[in-house]
């Protein structure tokens, strides 16, 4: 579909208040250049209204050691990224995914910059319990812990037949957590949390609230009306382990599936972790010895103000506060 087309049909679906139709989405926006080179403004108004710069700044981040990857390295585009996707209230399952059940090798930073139709009826206080319309909120998360994913795979692989994945079914001897191919209901969080005693963090996320997301965390999102977020990968030292872990995870089953000739595409380590680490810990080092000749200097922190492109957003639920889903 034409990039027009889309934004044609999300305007109509943002008038229709999250309704019928199809449920399209634009994901990874621009496709053709990094953010920072096709919106430097914005990318600019971004970094300055992050929350926790120290960890989520791109560029200068003090805590986020993805920049520390050199560029004759061809480090993977950490973002900011643009994700453009229709909403609807009612839950339907397949249809309703806008982002699957899966893991991210990274950490991230989630900020909700628009949502379609009018505000929410009163002012956004902390985390509720959630009503029928959710209080005008754009979309609802659900996040899981690192400790509960041999649990999701099991559940996911003795469920596989209630999927469906576009017209083809779930490919239960996969790892549905790397596939992301399933999208839970209410109906399976209730299995979940009854038969296999796992439990999601369920919250909402409002206009110009922020999600941190740590690497490995499996978490799904389904959006309620039209919105358009805004995206960052970061790399935490407090997340280095979980990094590395998921990218021999992704190396243990593209070999399984060589082996058993399996036709199923492989992710790949597109972090580099292991240079990151690496090369994080020669900068380091770098630094001490020049800290000890006096020659040191700070590496950019950013700042926490806003931008002028909105006000900055408030950490949302899924940094703390988030609640299980009742």
């Amino acid at each position: 579909m034409p990039v027009g087309r889309f934004f044609e049909a999300f305007k109509r679906n943002g008038e229709g208040a999250g309704g019928g139709g199809p449920m399209l989405k634009l994901k990874d926006f621009p496709p053709e250049r990094e953010f920072r080179e096709h919106f430097p403004r914005y990318f600019q108004d971004f970094c300055e209204f992050l929350p926790c710069p120290l960890h989520a700044r791109p560029l200068d981040g003090a805590l986020n050691m993805h920049p520390f990857l050199p560029r004759r390295m061809n480090p993977p585009d950490a973002g900011p990224k643009t994700y453009i996707a229709m909403g609807r209230h009612r839950e339907g399952g397949e249809g309703d995914s806008v982002t699957k059940l899966h893991m991210d090798i990274s950490d991230a930073v989630n900020v909700l910059a628009y949502v379609a139709g009018p505000p929410a009826a009163r002012a956004r206080t902390g985390p509720r319990a959630p009503g029928p319309d959710w209080d005008g909120a754009g979309a609802v998360w659900d996040v899981f812990r690192r400790e509960d994913r041999d649990a999701l795979r099991r559940f996911l692989r003795d469920h596989a037949s209630e999927f469906r994945h576009g017209r083809a079914g779930v490919d239960p001897t996969g790892d549905a957590l790397l596939n992301q191919q399933c999208m839970l209901t209410e109906a399976h969080r209730r299995t979940l949390r009854e038969e296999y005693g796992v439990e999601a963090w369920t919250f909402e996320q409002h206009l110009w609230e922020a999600v941190f997301l740590p690497a490995g965390t499996p978490h799904q999102v389904r959006n309620l009306r039209p919105c358009l977020k805004v995206a960052v990968d970061f790399v935490a030292p407090e997340s280095v382990r979980h990094a590395l872990d998921h990218c021999a995870l992704l190396r243990d089953v593209a070999l399984r599936d060589r082996r058993e000739g399996s036709g199923r595409h492989a992710q790949e380590d597109k972090l580099q972790g292991e240079a990151i680490l690496i090369h994080a810990a020669m900068r380091a080092a770098e630094e001490v010895a020049a800290w000890r000749r006096g020659e040191g200097r700070a590496r950019g922190a950013g700042t926490a103000g806003g931008g002028a492109g909105g006000p900055a957003p408030r950490a949302g639920p899924g940094a703390a506060g988030a609640r299980p889903a009742p």
